[in-house]
């Protein structure tokens, strides 16, 4: 593959991730207007993911999973996004601070879509990792654009 190719392909994904950023970003603004209610903890847990870099290093990766349930209009409903964005994992400490909120079994305040019950979160925050990534992205597209030149 020439520098021609990767241009487009790198612009295609960044615009990509930046229309996934923006889609979050309206819901988190919507989300202002949802509805708390109480629920109730299912699990929480640290998740690990194992890969390997370019160098053949094993890396662990860290994911903070909670799932919940909760109650509208008499119907159960349960959720697993703890804010908006990608799902983002780290490092075991960050993940942990972050299941240290929800301990499995305990009451945890939800926000849910009145009219849409199913979609819900725990944090009305939005994670701007994909908006990183895209704007990355459309840099390379116009640096290896640039060099071909």
């Amino acid at each position: 593959m020439g520098t021609s190719v990767f241009s487009p392909i790198f612009a295609v994904i960044g615009l990509f991730l930046v229309v996934k950023y923006l889609r979050h970003r309206s819901k988190h603004r919507a989300s202002e207007a949802w509805v708390p209610a109480e629920g109730k903890v299912i699990r929480s847990r640290v998740r690990e993911d194992y890969s390997t870099d370019t160098d053949g290093n094993s890396v662990t990766t860290y994911y903070p999973e909670v799932e919940y349930a909760y109650s509208f209009l008499g119907r159960e409903y349960q959720g697993d996004q703890i804010a908006f964005g990608p799902k983002t994992g780290g490092s075991r400490s960050r993940a942990e601070q972050i299941i240290a909120k929800y301990s499995s079994g305990g009451p945890v305040t939800i926000y849910y879509d009145p009219n849409k019950p199913e979609e819900s979160v725990l944090e009305r925050k939005l994670s701007k990792t994909s908006l990183g990534y895209g704007i990355l992205c459309l840099v390379v597209a116009v640096i290896t654009y640039v060099v071909r030149l």
